[in-house]
């Protein structure tokens, strides 16, 4: 008769490696027997045993189904992200650009005598007096 072996563990560490070696282990018997199957599905499906292949395949996915959550999965094709362009910080330029725009205009103005002085080249005696009169009194 076979008596179950209990062991002692020294410390919850050992007994935590024995526990995931054991499920290892048994991991490996339930890889192991799949592999079986489907070796003796791929067999029978080669013989055009279409019957005995499929019942293979259905005891090679039983005996992994415990198992099947600890199975690495394929890896999953990454989703493209938009790239994001870098914006640039224009900080107190976009404060200054248009108002250097706007004093070198004044700056143009005054040098090229645009300035609407109109004592620079108009006289109060005849040139108002002519500008603003009715077309038809001339």
């Amino acid at each position: 008769m076979d008596t179950p072996q209990t062991t002692h563990f020294n410390s919850p560490q050992e007994e935590f490696n024995h526990r995931r070696a054991e499920h290892a282990k048994d991991a490996a018997r339930k890889l192991q027997q799949a592999a079986t199957f489907y070796e003796q599905a791929a067999q029978a499906f080669a013989a055009q045993d279409e019957r005995n292949g499929e019942l293979k395949l259905r005891s090679a996915r039983q005996a992994l189904e415990p198992i099947a959550d600890e199975l690495p999965r394929p890896p999953q094709p990454a989703k493209p992200r938009p790239v994001e362009k870098p914006k640039m910080d224009w900080g107190w330029f976009k404060y200054f650009i248009p108002g250097f725009i706007v004093l070198g205009l004044l700056y143009l103005m005054v040098q090229l005598n645009l300035s609407g002085d109109l004592s620079k080249g108009w006289t109060v005696q005849g040139d108002i007096r002519e500008a603003v009169k009715y077309p038809g009194n001339k």
